[in-house]
């Protein structure tokens, strides 16, 4: 084997060396990053942080006004690359209760011109084009969504990119976490608010 192979290999090894150096380096900062922002937001709730360690994620959870919440991180695989979602979890009780609330996009339009989706309209153009509403029971939804107690909260998670679903053993909000949109004590306690807002008046 000629010096110049030995050399290319070791260049090789130094290079791939610096790249899982710099990948460890980037995510220790960007998890200190987010449990700074997560003791804000524990502070200014009065919620509990686990910070976690090397193998598991920051937990965030508490109580307000009475329900009980959490919020968590997740990773999933997406092909070669691993996405991390923000979600925030709470009990809920009602059997007979189930309602979704997305992003009214694109293909949940083009079905809904094809009268496919099971679409809940509230009678609001302004919340109807942005919030896609789906449950059972129709009889109790429909009026709900009439009520601004309901709006609010429910705009508030669809604008920050949150999909919720509430039924029964728990509710849950997912959207995926941008470090740089999300890292801010005041945006998740007002997120944790409206989902908390949410729950309470599905009850």
């Amino acid at each position: 084997m000629g010096n110049m192979t030995v050399y290319i290999i070791i260049g090789i090894a130094v290079f791939l060396t610096a790249i899982v150096y710099l990948i460890v380096v980037l995510s220790k900062k960007q998890r200190a990053k987010t449990t700074e922002a997560l003791a804000d937001v524990a502070e200014k709730l009065g919620a509990q942080l686990d910070p976690g360690d090397w193998k598991t994620k920051p937990v965030l959870s508490g109580s307000l006004d009475g329900r009980d919440y959490e919020l968590t991180f997740r990773v999933v695989q997406a092909g070669n690359t691993q996405v991390t979602y923000l979600d925030l979890k709470s009990p809920f009780e009602a059997e007979d209760f189930r309602l979704s609330l997305k992003k009214f996009g694109a293909g949940a339009k083009f079905f809904n011109m094809l009268g496919l989706g099971k679409r809940i309209k509230s009678g609001d153009p302004a919340f109807d084009a942005k919030v896609l509403v789906k449950g059972e029971p129709k009889s109790k939804i429909t009026p709900m969504s009439y009520d601004v107690n309901f709006k609010l909260p429910a705009t508030r998670l669809i604008e920050r990119g949150y999909a919720v679903e509430i039924k029964a053993p728990g509710a849950v909000a997912s959207k995926i976490y941008n470090m740089k949109k999300d890292l801010s004590a005041e945006i998740l306690s007002a997120d944790i608010d409206a989902f908390l807002k949410l729950i309470k008046r599905c009850r």
